[in-house]
């Protein structure tokens, strides 16, 4: 085995150890004694791999994060014509993200962490958007300020239906929330959205 497959190992280990305690205790009164225990290694792989308890939770919400931006498919805020099954397809990726990690997100989601994961999702699907936007309408201030309002007003609105998908115990199917946010999308935000910028 390679020393960076090794190395990979451990770290997802410690990471596992790190969100089943957060399934029991507050962060504040996880130690690092506790980790090391929970995952079966010595103090100092411990800290071979991670300076302390924060850099640990820091590390793990920067691959969330990393993986999140993977899956974000911002272009659809300016494709004309776009029908349901597009726009669908545009939230599918980003619906799959949630379910694959839904443990570990609905476990930073409940505590009271260092990181803010789900402000730092929200800002970047927003700024994402906005990128497009600018380069769509070859945007210019204040119009720009403007665009910033709408991505986040859409990027909020996205990302809330798939947290509320979730906390609500997933009752509806993927089907069912992919149509509702495509919805939501498409017969509020959009109309206001295209009337604000659309040239001529």
């Amino acid at each position: 085995m390679s020393q960076d497959l090794r190395t990979q190992k451990t770290r997802t280990a410690i990471e596992d150890s790190l969100i089943r305690l957060l399934q029991c205790y507050p962060f504040q009164e996880i130690t690092v004694r506790m980790l090391i225990e929970d995952c079966r290694i010595n103090r100092s792989t411990f800290y071979r791999n991670y300076e302390d308890k924060y850099a640990l939770i820091a590390q793990i919400a920067q691959r969330l994060l990393d993986e999140y931006r993977a899956v974000l498919r911002p272009e659809f805020i300016v494709e004309q014509e776009l029908d349901e099954e597009r726009l669908q397809s545009c939230f599918r990726p980003l619906v799959r993200f949630f379910s694959e990690n839904r443990e570990m997100l609905s476990v930073m989601r409940a505590r009271e962490l260092p990181v803010d994961l789900f402000g730092d999702m929200l800002a970047l699907y927003a700024q994402r958007l906005l990128e497009v936007l600018k380069r769509h309408y070859c945007l210019k201030e204040p119009d720009i300020t403007m665009a910033a309002y709408f991505s986040r007003i859409i990027a909020s609105n996205i990302l809330t239906a798939i947290l509320w998908w979730h906390e609500d115990g997933s009752r509806k199917e993927e089907p069912e929330l992919l149509q509702l946010i495509a919805t939501t999308v498409t017969k509020g935000i959009f109309q206001s959205m295209e009337q604000q910028f659309q040239k001529g």
